[in-house]
């Protein structure tokens, strides 16, 4: 049948690219049509606009001709450090994620001309985070589909512990719509009790439904080995401090997956890299270290040696929880108070791997329900 898809799919972000991979290739694996609907928001894709403001404390700095102009430039001279990541990104698109032929730009055209389709699948990663825009768009929820299209969500992520007051009764009111729910967070079902909503389920993030010997064939290959790799959004110290002590402890290099500016501490760093460098470059590492959700979920499925470090300032870190309560290697998150001294390198997968197994099937089931 005809299904479509929405998500962030291409906000040059790997998990986000790989995620919206690999729903779209297990549902065309098992014989349907699918697209992803091309909706672009212009809150999502500013980041490589050089003239586009990312943050709305800067806004003020817009209405000020010297400062606007100050701003571009810096900008501009940060963002050609990346190119070449873009192109990579954009080449992934182009070739891998089969998008509708119609781009839209706002819920109100998405209302205008809805997508064709038997059934709408909202998800994954953080479309439904109400810290951010996509999370209050009612696109996310697909409140422009058809009277006689189903809505169901697959492994859609709130991000965060609980739903400001603000927002309950607006978010409410758009799942009730929804035919059926499932979330990628323990997080994300108390959240759902919370507004009243009790027949949702826990799933899963989509990278788990492709086999990992596809993922191996799917990933650019490298012929480096014995290295830490680091992948850190926010150049967190405590990250660095790890990655320096177990560079001393074992000998190994750190190679570091950079969005822009390199990581000097790095003896080799990454830039101009695409998914699919991504997933290869975790496969062959000794040694992952991150902030990042799917980079700590690929290194999970590929049973690499990981640590996880939160995010500073954020709320965001139930995502990790969650995902380490799942696999039990909750002893794998680092804090402030974690002993250096007393970690290690060797990682036990063996609960993991069955969980991952007994989740997987749940997950695969539950899409076979809603489906057929």
């Amino acid at each position: 049948m005809k299904i479509c898809t929405i998500t962030c799919h291409d906000v040059y972000n790997f998990g986000a690219s790989l995620q919206a991979y690999a729903l779209q290739h297990y549902l065309k694996s098992l014989g349907h049509e699918v697209e992803i609907i091309d909706y672009r928001p212009s809150y999502l894709y500013k980041k490589y606009d050089w003239k586009a403001f990312t943050n709305k404390k800067l806004e003020r700095i817009n209405s000020i001709f010297i400062t606007r102009w100050i701003f571009r430039c810096a900008k501009w001279s940060y963002l050609r450090f990346s190119l070449g990541r873009k192109k990579r990104f954009d080449e992934f698109t182009q070739k891998y994620l089969h998008l509708t032929p119609t781009t839209y730009h706002t819920f109100a055209e998405l209302q205008h001309n809805p997508p064709q389709a038997a059934i709408i699948i909202a998800g994954s990663d953080q479309i439904w985070n109400p810290l951010f825009p996509n999370g209050k768009d009612p696109s996310y929820y697909m409140d422009f589909a058809l009277p006689n299209t189903k809505r169901i969500s697959y492994a859609a992520s709130f991000s965060v512990n609980e739903i400001p007051n603000a927002y309950k009764t607006f978010i409410k009111a758009l799942l009730l719509k929804m035919d059926a729910i499932s979330v990628r967070e323990y997080q994300g079902l108390h959240i759902l009790k919370d507004l009243g909503i009790n027949n949702g389920i826990k799933v899963l993030d989509p990278i788990f439904l492709i086999d990992k010997t596809e993922w191996t064939q799917f990933m650019n290959r490298y012929n480096d080995k014995n290295y830490i790799l680091i992948y850190d959004f926010e150049g967190n110290a405590l990250l660095k401090k790890t990655a320096l002590h177990f560079k001393k402890k074992y000998g190994l290099k750190i190679y570091s997956i950079n969005d822009a500016l390199p990581r000097f501490y790095a003896d080799k760093n990454f830039t101009n890299v695409g998914p699919q460098d991504f997933i290869g470059l975790i496969y062959n590492c000794s040694l992952f270290l991150s902030n990042s959700f799917h980079g700590t979920a690929f290194s999970i499925y590929f049973n690499k040696p990981f640590y996880v470090f939160g995010l500073t300032g954020f709320s965001l870190n139930s995502r990790m929880d969650s995902l380490l309560r799942t696999v039990s290697l909750e002893n794998r998150f680092i804090n402030e108070y974690t002993k250096l001294d007393n970690l290690c390198m060797e990682c036990d997968y063996e609960k993991a791997n069955q969980a991952i197994k007994k989740e997987t099937i749940l997950s695969k089931q539950y899409l076979s329900n809603m489906i057929n």
